[in-house]
């Protein structure tokens, strides 16, 4: 067996997932259009370059996308000296460092984890009640707390934005978007009981079915490339685990809107 790297072009971003193939299917040599009622998707070989036509896109050079908002630091964490914004020797990076104190101010991805609950064969969704994207439909899912795992983190948002309790079935998605410093892990799971109803963050909570899944209402582009992973592999039988990324880019002045609160 061997690692096979696949690229998906969706609209504006490119997500890349490996599945395990046996050794004789090496290379795609055609493209291969998903059907989807509302996506336009492509399985492209993976040293094929990916473009929008409706865009004249730019990329963001390597420093900006290295830097993050690491210029937004102008205070040290610990002693509250101000900062200067250098590479550090041994370092490639830009940093936030201490005038006062010496202190590095690194900065780490976060995680956000969720569940893809499967019920009746449908999924649950919830509407956002809060921004970014208020009032589009997302699956239940939230930043990582410290001291949970990601599975507990999972089942808790699930809890606070469906009040749904859920068993957990398996690892679905692991999604990560450089750019803005995210990385999302979804849960399959199932209802305990078949009880759930909007929380705080939602204003409402709905069982989809996969034909009716609002594509075109979708909060994140996480969300549209875990549920459209989810069709394909319902269509092929069986769930199985996804590993990808999804590079954003930068069109025109436009800004990325994918930062969970």
């Amino acid at each position: 067996m061997m690692v096979k790297g696949i690229q998906v072009q969706l609209c504006e971003f490119v997500t890349q997932r490996w599945t395990l193939k046996p050794r004789t299917s090496i290379s795609i040599s055609s493209l291969c259009p998903i059907s989807h009622p509302y996506l336009s998707l492509k399985l492209l070989p993976t040293h094929t370059t990916p473009r929008t036509t409706r865009f004249s896109p730019f990329r963001a050079s390597s420093s900006l996308q290295s830097s993050g908002n690491v210029l937004s630091i102008k205070f040290c964490q610990w002693c509250g000296g101000s900062t200067k914004h250098d590479i550090p020797e041994g370092e490639e990076k830009l940093r936030a460092i201490c005038t006062l104190c010496g202190r590095i101010a690194y900065q780490n991805p976060k995680m956000v984890v969720g569940c893809l609950i499967e019920h009746d064969s449908k999924v649950l969704l919830c509407k956002r009640n809060i921004q970014p994207s208020y009032g589009l439909w997302t699956l239940p899912a939230g930043y990582l707390e410290i001291g949970e795992s990601a599975m507990e983190g999972a089942v808790r948002e699930t809890r606070e934005e469906a009040n749904a309790d859920v068993e957990v079935i398996s690892p679905f998605a692991q999604l990560d978007i450089p750019l803005i410093g995210q990385t999302y892990m979804i849960f399959l799971a199932k209802l305990k009981k078949p009880h759930f109803s909007p929380g705080p963050e939602s204003s409402e909570c709905q069982l989809f079915s996969l034909d009716d899944i609002p594509f075109n209402s979708l909060s994140f582009s996480s969300m549209v490339v875990t549920l459209s992973l989810y069709i394909e592999d319902m269509k092929a039988g069986k769930p199985k685990f996804h590993y990808g990324t999804i590079n954003k880019r930068f069109l025109f002045s436009s800004y990325i809107h994918d930062i969970f609160p």
